[in-house]
């Protein structure tokens, strides 16, 4: 065999035996809904400025995120057009059951529930040695956020980010009346601390992701074991890093041989109720069983929709 031939099959192995080594999370791509961020805290801003900041926020978040190659973010307009159809309330936070909805109703596996917790400026005067007194502001933005996954309603990640600047040149009341989105406002120790907070945010982002990613199973997918009985309760071997809870149920079903087929047979043998939940298993009740084809370890179970 020729040496060029024989290096060509030996890389298109390594390449085949590379894609079967990659994680089955980390090849899918997940829909998600950045919802309009709240307004967390006293911010001592008047409701146009703060509305505007609320947005403005949303959407720097929504762009820097848009071309993140495992996600498909919802477009905010028909987030917006959702809310308002549904008569969603946001005169406070999003409470969790109201964002499943949204979520639901939208067809995306996570949410992005975000908060703006501070936005603020103090002063600071006598910095500084002898007769050499520097005054000055320092502009802070704090921003906070869960994922939640949308089938099982369970919070995936957090994330709590921070954004400071310090000027020693200029005080509060000159950062008077700067309208968020301007030119000024960019350039001002308010803007840079916003931009700091929402590089911090991001950066976070990726890392509460890779999280979620873990814990975010797709329900069809997700197939167990029962592993052992003890009593009335049976242990399958699929926990809360698996994305269970305790509302989960499962179907229990026995693989059969049958002579001239080639895969086996699925037997439906009953239904499991989740009744507490480990990190690498949960323990279960029996809901339902077949006659004649009782449930017994080495049965294989799925999760129900």
């Amino acid at each position: 065999m020729r040496p060029k031939r024989l290096l060509f099959m030996i890389l298109s192995l390594l390449s085949f035996w590379m894609a079967l080594s990659v994680p089955a999370f980390a090849q899918k791509t997940y829909s998600i809904a950045i919802l309009p961020f709240e307004a967390a805290g006293n911010l001592r801003l008047n409701w146009g400025q703060r509305e505007d900041l609320l947005e403005g926020i949303t959407q720097m978040i929504t762009d820097r995120l848009a071309n993140h190659p495992d996600l498909v973010l919802i477009e905010r307009n028909r987030i917006k057009d959702l809310i308002t159809e549904q008569r969603f309330q946001h005169s406070g936070a999003v409470d969790l059951s109201s964002a499943v909805r949204i979520g639901r109703l939208l067809g995306v596996d996570i949410l992005l529930l975000g908060s703006l917790n501070e936005f603020s400026l103090t002063s600071k005067s006598g910095v500084g040695f002898g007769p050499l007194q520097l005054s000055g502001t320092t502009a802070r933005t704090v921003l906070s956020a869960r994922l939640v996954g949308v089938e099982k309603g369970q919070i995936l990640g957090s994330i709590e980010a921070e954004g400071k600047e310090t000027s020693f040149d200029i005080s509060v009341n000159q950062l008077k009346g700067l309208t968020f989105g301007s030119k000024q406002f960019e350039e001002s120790i308010m803007g840079k601390a916003l931009t700091a907070a929402i590089d911090d945010f991001t950066a976070q982002f990726e890392r509460a992701l890779n999280n979620a990613k873990e814990r975010l199973v797709t329900v069809g997918d997700l197939k167990g074991e029962i592993i052992a009985i003890t009593g009335n309760y049976i242990i399958v071997n699929l926990g809360s890093k698996d994305g269970i809870t305790p509302t989960t149920k499962f179907a229990v079903y026995r693989l059969e041989k049958v002579p001239g087929l080639k895969d086996p047979v699925r037997l439906p043998n009953g239904t499991l109720q989740v009744i507490s939940v480990d990190e690498e298993a949960a323990v279960t009740q029996i809901l339902s069983s077949v006659d004649g084809l009782p449930i017994q370890v080495g049965d294989m179970v799925a999760v129900e929709h």
